[in-house]
């Protein structure tokens, strides 16, 4: 055999063993697609159970509902976990997150971290509660409520008021170590607080939100000194008396 006859069948034989492997991996693509095809539209597969676990502000139950309502006799392959987690938060407001998980073939997981109440808005027996952020979170009966509770002035847009104040709460959190009884908002833009202490109640007049921590902890040491009315609205110039 001739150099020349040699060269052509290593080169055929070259070609039929590329012609094996992408017979192979083609039959192992389609037989992938296959298997997905199935899956994704397999009754086999299809969401027959749905678990809530963590939050107690949100009411787990209606939530599984809401969540059973979209997902019972879908598909798993089908279902977008991401998507359905952005529809509860949207529902379910005292939520701060929502995620959806995997929990075997045909199950749901569904693992929920509530708001964290910061402040209320209290109208005759019930009360409006607000995270540190001023998301509205529910409504809870006001009697027994153990936040400090909103008064706003005439004129003063409560919800805007809600939201700054819950934000002014958070950003001094542990500076004033007495309770806080009540945050008023004025028509001028500004905040009052009510705090409860050891000889009974006394007030600070905060001003703007403004250098909030830095007012919380002056305000603060002319408290532990007995003053029952504290004026931190200039930190520069504290009155008290």
């Amino acid at each position: 055999m001739s150099g020349g006859d040699d060269l052509r069948d290593l080169r055929r034989s070259r070609l039929r063993a590329r012609a094996v492997r992408w017979a192979t991996v083609l039959g192992i693509v389609g037989a992938l697609v296959a298997i997905a095809a199935v899956a994704w539209f397999s009754p086999l597969l299809e969401v027959d159970e749905v678990t809530v676990t963590g939050g107690e502000l949100v009411d787990r139950d209606a939530l599984r509902a809401d969540a059973e309502e979209q997902v019972l006799g879908v598909p798993l392959p089908q279902v977008r976990r991401e998507s359905l987690s952005t529809r509860l938060e949207e529902e379910h407001s005292a939520a701060e997150s929502i995620a959806v998980e995997y929990a075997g073939p045909r199950a749901l997981r569904i693992e929920v971290v509530d708001r964290t109440p910061v402040i209320a808005i209290v109208d005759g027996a019930t009360a409006t509660r607000f995270d540190g952020g001023g998301v509205r979170i529910d409504e809870v009966p006001a009697d027994g409520l153990e936040l400090p509770v909103l008064r706003a002035d005439e004129g003063v847009d409560a919800s805007a008021a809600a939201r700054d104040g819950a934000a002014l709460l958070t950003q001094i959190d542990g500076a004033i170590p007495v309770p806080v009884e009540e945050l008023r908002a004025t028509a001028d833009g500004e905040f009052e607080m009510r705090v409860r202490t050891d000889d009974g109640d006394a007030r600070i007049v905060f001003g703007s939100a403004e250098d909030g921590a830095r007012k919380a902890r002056i305000a603060a040491i002319l408290l532990e000194e007995g003053n029952e009315t504290v004026d931190v609205s200039v930190p520069d110039v504290p009155v008290a008396g």
